[in-house]
């Protein structure tokens, strides 16, 4: 499941590139106090283009699995977007939530290709997934890692999201010193109050731990 979450992270910039439509942005903050903001979507092929723009509520499970709930705390204007050749539009995207905000609400709208006329199994039309993260000022993210049972646990225990990438773990020993754990780790995009288990190598980290530190990378 983390190597399907990577791999939409990564390849939605060749999808837009290869569907000869490109939308922007593909993750976008909305601050509480201006809930509105607005996405380009530009049709740069010779056939006209339809797509159906859905909201999505987006939480994650302790596999790290990304579970969608439909949603109507995001309205999105116009809902049904049919591009001519050539042609670009501006997408309104407009928050109607709840405006008193603990934590960052984080959603998903995607755009789903509508293909019309006789010739359909011969069009090729991609979906796009982006991202909108509605954030209550000062929001932080604060991640911790802790073992139980061999098993290790990472929390974001703070009220903003943040992406693990390029990053790794210590394992505090006290007396008996630190073990660092050099396989590579997934990049997890780790949400407001989630929590995951983190597959770990048998073998690899140690039995006895005290403490885990978070180490990322530049």
């Amino acid at each position: 499941m983390f190597k399907i979450i990577l791999f939409i992270i990564t390849s939605l910039f060749s999808i837009s590139a290869l569907a000869n439509v490109m939308i922007t942005p593909l993750s976008m903050d909305i601050d509480i106090k201006k809930p509105v903001s607005s996405y380009t979507i530009e049709n740069k092929s010779g056939e006209q283009q339809t797509y159906l723009v859905k909201t999505y509520y987006r939480t994650m499970d302790s596999t790290g699995n990304e579970v969608n709930e439909e949603t109507k705390e995001l309205r999105i204007f116009p809902s049904k977007i049919i591009l001519n050749p050539q042609q670009a539009k501006r997408i309104k995207v407009m928050y109607l939530g709840k405006k008193a905000l603990q934590n960052e609400r984080s959603y998903r709208v995607i755009f789903e290709p509508i293909i019309v006329g006789e010739q359909e199994g011969m069009k090729f039309n991609y979906r796009f997934v982006t991202s909108v993260y509605v954030t209550p000022e000062k929001a932080e993210h604060n991640i911790v890692a802790t073992m139980d049972a061999g098993k290790v646990s990472i929390q974001n225990l703070g009220n903003k999201h943040t992406v693990l990438s390029n990053w790794g773990l210590v394992f505090n020993q006290g007396s008996s010193g630190e073990v660092t754990y050099k396989e590579t780790l997934p990049t997890i995009n780790m949400l407001a109050k989630s929590n995951l288990v983190l597959p770990i190598k048998p073998g690899i980290a140690p039995s006895q731990v005290n403490s885990i530190d978070i180490l990322e990378f530049d």
